[in-house]
């Protein structure tokens, strides 16, 4: 697979990361991808998080807290769906057919133009 494939694929991987809620900030600041307990890992978190909406062009979503096995499972799922693109082997689908997304859903989700814009507000 070319060297420009495989950047188009982990691209639409960062992009689905955003889109489907898995990489996403709290009120607090603390990304999605953090150790809450640690700083250092909610720095190096926020500040990943934000690359990733700029080189994607989307903002991130702001939203409470998805438990840590929830949001495990889906990104298991974009793993998948991102070695399958790179690899050119088959999804794993459901029983009807269709592959599966999962998303969190939010019980409040506003979206920033970066996630410094919410620790401003």
């Amino acid at each position: 697979m070319s060297e420009a494939l495989i950047q188009k694929a982990r691209k639409n991987f960062h992009s689905n990361m955003l889109s489907r809620n898995v990489l996403t900030i709290t009120k607090d600041c603390t990304a999605s991808n953090a150790d809450s307990a640690s700083s250092s890992s909610k720095a190096v978190a926020l500040r990943t998080a934000e690359i990733i909406a700029d080189r994607c062009g989307q903002k991130i979503s702001v939203m409470d807290k998805v438990s840590g096995q929830t949001l495990g499972r889906q990104f298991e799922v974009l793993v998948s769906e991102f070695l399958c693109d790179t690899l050119q082997v088959s999804r794993p689908s459901s029983p009807s057919g269709a592959t599966e997304h999962r998303t969190a859903e939010p019980k409040h989700s506003t979206s920033y133009e970066t996630a410094r814009d919410i620790c401003r507000t």
